[in-house]
């Protein structure tokens, strides 16, 4: 049950993927699409349509997935609480980060951190022969 939040950029011209990594860098705080829509020398309706179009998502969707998925990786990897994580990762509170996870992963972040750990002790504990019968179903 892992969570696939996959940002597709395949082959973006250089502002937008400037613009990409930008997002990336920032992803904690603030983001203000207009300042990076004048970063990559566009209007913000240009950068917009030209962003969606190049990377498959808005901005908007971009930082919310890359937010999801640093979440995804605090979530595992710490014992943080919900509402920590989310000021840590630039989402306003811990309503706001089940809301999401809800949303889009159809789990809450607990029932998520569970369902890894035990995912993970689970790989952890296999023989390799067993690493590699789950391989050959995951095609």
């Amino acid at each position: 049950m892992r969570a696939s939040i996959e940002t597709p950029e395949s082959q973006p011209s250089e502002p937008i993927r400037a613009a990409a990594e930008q997002l990336r860098v920032g992803v904690e705080g603030r983001v203000s699409i207009a300042a990076v829509a004048r970063a990559a020398a566009m209007s913000e309706r240009n950068f917009l349509r030209r962003f969606r179009k190049e990377i498959g998502v808005t901005p908007t969707e971009f930082v919310l997935r890359l937010r999801l998925e640093k979440a995804c990786h605090m979530l595992i990897q710490t014992e943080l609480p919900a509402d920590k994580i989310a000021r840590r990762t630039g989402l306003s509170s811990g309503d706001r980060l089940a809301k999401l996870f809800r949303q889009h992963l159809a789990i809450s972040p607990t029932g998520y951190r569970n369902a890894e750990r035990q995912r993970l002790a689970a790989i952890a504990l296999s023989t390799p022969q067993e690493l590699a019968e789950r391989e050959g179903h995951d095609d």
